[in-house]
């Protein structure tokens, strides 16, 4: 995904769902930062914004997952929409 105000490509990875609550990503944000194992945690969207994964409109109030970390990731406020990510298979899904 590119972020059009900075032109800045964004390449979002999701390894794995651990839980319906936590998503484990990778990040790379050529110039900024970069993070091969970032936690991500589901939450409300405290304002508008966009999802960095599917580029939809997010609304205030909305399930969406956030990096998480102390301190800080540089990426604090980059947002997933639960929505785009409801197809991804959580353990307790799978079948032995």
């Amino acid at each position: 995904m590119s972020n059009a105000a900075a032109n800045v490509m964004i390449n979002v990875r999701i390894f794995e769902r651990p839980s319906a609550h936590v998503l484990i990503i990778a990040w790379r944000e050529a110039g900024r930062c970069c993070y091969s194992e970032q936690r991500w945690e589901r939450t409300k969207a405290s304002e508008a914004g966009v999802c960095a994964l599917s580029g939809e409109a997010i609304a205030p109030g909305q399930p969406v997952f956030k990096p998480v970390g102390d301190p800080a990731p540089l990426n604090q406020k980059a947002r997933i929409a639960e929505s785009s990510v409801r197809d991804i298979v959580e353990p307790d899904d799978v079948l032995a």
